[in-house]
């Protein structure tokens, strides 16, 4: 878990906070669409609305931790499937677990 907190805080310095809540909306909106499940379904799943769920897959509002958490066990899938492909990653990979995962976090 330490990992994905350091990841998405180097995530978030590199390419900034809008362009990661589309991105993370998008892949919430693909995962459903593979599970074949609507919109409609997943809203009563977490009891929210439908309306809350598009804003959420159009990046108009951010996805809260604790409702990637829920949606991953929804979709059968895990919280960093939501972030993979993100593009810079596939460039940098490598460079964040030798630069940044190695060193402790600062409390």
């Amino acid at each position: 878990m330490r990992e994905l907190g350091s990841f998405v805080i180097w995530l978030i310095c590199r390419t900034g906070v809008t362009m990661i809540v589309e991105y993370v909306g998008a892949k919430l909106s693909e995962l459903r669409t593979k599970q074949g499940m609507s919109i409609t379904l997943l809203s009563r799943s977490i009891d929210v609305s439908p309306h809350l769920i598009h804003r959420w897959e159009s990046g108009a509002e951010r996805i809260p931790a604790d409702r990637l958490v829920e949606f991953a066990e929804l979709l059968n899938c895990k919280i960093s499937d939501f972030f993979g492909g993100f593009p810079e990653l596939r460039e940098s990979s490598e460079q964040v677990h030798s630069q940044h995962l190695s060193k402790p976090l600062d409390h």
